[in-house]
C-alpha cells in the first residue's frame, strides 16, 4: 500500500486530485495535503511518502526548491509536478530533478491517472531487493518450463518454495486499461485466497501479473469467484483479462 502527498496552495485542486483519481484502486492508502511548500517538507521529514504531487507556485516555498530537499532527503520518491505556468525554465529544472511528468494546468486527469499508475508500478518493482528478484527468476522459469528438474529442486530450497506439492495452479493477469495498478488488485486478491494454498506472484515478460498457488487440492472455483469478487468491487471486470488454469 502506497502513501501519496498532494501539495496545492489551492485547495480546490487538492480536493479535485483527492476526488478525480482512483487512488484506492491503485493501491494508494493514505493520501495527505499541504498547502505550500514548507507544510509540505515537513509532513515529508514525519511520514514516509511514496509519491509528491505538487504545485511550483507556491507561498514559502515552491515545488521545485521543495523537490530539490525531498531529493537529496529522500531519493526515492517518486514526484509528479504540475503547473499553470509553461515556462522552458521551470520545464528544464524538473527534468533534472528526477520527477515522472511535468504537468499543465489545467490538469488532464487521463494523463495523470496514467502518470500516476506507472510511478506506483515503478515503486513496486524497485522495493523487490536481490532475494525477491532471485525467487522471481525461479519461478518464472518454471512455469515456463525453462528448468531442469534437478536445479529447481537444489534452488527450490534457497527461494523456500515446496516443489513437491499435489497439485498447482497459475493465473495471469493482464490489464487493457492503463488505469489499473495490476499489481494491487493481484495482492489483494492473494490476501482473500485460503490458508491451505501457498501463494507466489511474478512478473513475466509479456507483462502479465502471475500468481503461483499450490496444495492438496486447489479450490479453482473458489480462486476465480475471488478473481471475480474483487474485480467487480473496484469496477475492473472490463479492464482485466484474467486466466486460470
Amino acid at each position: 500500500m502506497y502513501t501519496v502527498l498532494l501539495a496545492d496552495d489551492e485547495r480546490a485542486v487538492t480536493d479535485s486530485l483527492k476526488q478525480s483519481v482512483p487512488w484506492a484502486e491503485m493501491g494508494v492508502e493514505t493520501i495527505l495535503t499541504a498547502n505550500d511548500g514548507l507544510q509540505a517538507l515537513e509532513m515529508l521529514s514525519a511520514i514516509h511518502v511514496d509519491l509528491l504531487v505538487t504545485d511550483i507556485r507556491m507561498p514559502h516555498m515552491d515545488g521545485l526548491i521543495l523537490l530539490e530537499h525531498a531529493r537529496r532527503q529522500y531519493p526515492d520518491m517518486h514526484c509528479i509536478l504540475i503547473t499553470a505556468y509553461g515556462e522552458f525554465e521551470y520545464a528544464m529544472r524538473a527534468l533534472k530533478l528526477g520527477v515522472d511528468n511535468y504537468i499543465m494546468k489545467p490538469i488532464p486527469i487521463r494523463e495523470l491517472v496514467e502518470t500516476v499508475e506507472n510511478a506506483l508500478d515503478n515503486i513496486y518493482m524497485n522495493r523487490k531487493n536481490r532475494e525477491t528478484l532471485f525467487r522471481e527468476n525461479i519461478l518464472h522459469r518454471w512455469i515456463t518450463g525453462a528448468i531442469s528438474p534437478d536445479e529447481l529442486g537444489e534452488r527450490s530450497v534457497l527461494i523456500d518454495v515446496n516443489v513437491y506439492q499435489p497439485q498447482y495452479c497459475v493465473i495471469a493477469a493482464r490489464k487493457t486499461d492503463h488505469t489499473v495498478s495490476i499489481s494491487h488488485y493481484g495482492q489483494v486478491c492473494m490476501d482473500h485466497f485460503p490458508d491451505t494454498i501457498e501463494r507466489f506472484s511474478l512478473w513475466d515478460n509479456q507483462g502479465q501479473f502471475v500468481i503461483l498457488t499450490g496444495g492438496s487440492a486447489i479450490p479453482r472455483q473458489e480462486l476465480a469467484h475471488c478473481m471475480n469478487h474483487f474485480a467487480a468491487r473496484h469496477s475492473l471486470q472490463d479492464r482485466l483479462r484474467i486466466a486460470i488454469g
